[in-house]
């Protein structure tokens, strides 16, 4: 296609007046664009507010301050999730139920998605991952995204569950909002649990047998590493138990590699969110 097209017949009328494709790229123009841009970040900094963004959702700063806590929820489960993945990741699906999410099409919704697609891909690319790129990122890899409303808050107000799905099975990872603003990891598969998603974490899945909890203590005390609270749930009596331990700084692979070979530990990995 020629452009432009000289010999178009509109050239040729008096009441006709053409410009060039940016016609609006006056020297007036380029002053209040740049005027906007800046207003659009001052809104952005000082309250949160998205106006016109590029691919993202847009939300006034009323409705991002009541999100703000489980967008930050969505986040640290997105990144506890990547930590504890085992396989190839082919589905990340995340679940809404309670009234704090909006309908359907809200644009709340669509901010947990992406916060938690960033929260999870960071620990991936090499590269600054944002709202833009993690859900293109996650296409072109072949991974399914999914969004599903429940009813079902399972006796919380409101209740945010992140499932991935990987070539060795899928793990599920809830979370809620105590008080206003403080996120807890309510379940971990069939686990519940009460969790802070800060800091530094161990994870290990034992059999459901005495003694556990204490030899775990004792090596990693023997190795100076300060417990700071423990969280832990099971599946059934004599099953299998699910603990967390928060600790002071990270554990050394070896410490951790010692406790994996421990009789009766089934698995033991460290995340740090």
């Amino acid at each position: 296609v020629e452009e432009p097209a000289t010999a178009s017949p509109l050239f040729a009328l008096t009441n006709v007046v053409c410009t060039p494709h940016l016609g609006a790229s006056t020297t007036e123009a380029q002053e209040n664009v740049g005027i906007e841009s800046a207003r659009l970040i001052m809104d952005f900094m000082a309250t949160g507010t998205i106006k016109n963004a590029v691919n993202a959702p847009a939300l006034d700063a009323p409705a991002m301050a009541a999100i703000e806590p489980y967008r930050n929820l969505a986040a640290k489960i997105g990144s506890l999730q990547a930590q504890l993945l085992d396989g190839k990741l082919k589905k990340f699906s995340i679940t809404y139920a309670g009234p704090a999410f909006g309908n359907e099409r809200s644009r709340s919704r669509q901010v947990l998605m992406l916060a938690a697609l960033e929260g999870f891909f960071r620990h991936y690319l090499s590269s600054p991952v944002n709202y833009v790129s993690v859900p293109h990122f996650a296409r072109e890899h072949g991974i399914q995204l999914e969004e599903v409303s429940s009813s079902d808050t399972e006796g919380f107000i409101n209740l945010l569950t992140i499932k991935v799905e990987t070539s060795k099975g899928q793990k599920r990872v809830s979370g809620a909002i105590f008080g206003e603003r403080l996120p807890r990891i309510v379940y971990i598969d069939s686990h519940t649990m009460d969790t802070i998603p800060e800091g530094h974490i161990v994870f290990f899945a034992n059999d459901d047998r005495p003694g556990m909890l204490g030899m775990v203590g004792t090596l990693l005390g023997a190795n100076k590493v300060n417990i700071g609270s423990v969280s832990m749930g099971r599946d059934k009596t004599g099953g299998t138990a699910l603990a967390c331990l928060t600790v002071d700084g990270p554990v050394p692979e070896g410490v951790l590699k010692e406790l994996e070979g421990k009789k009766g530990i089934l698995w033991a990995k460290q995340v740090s969110i």
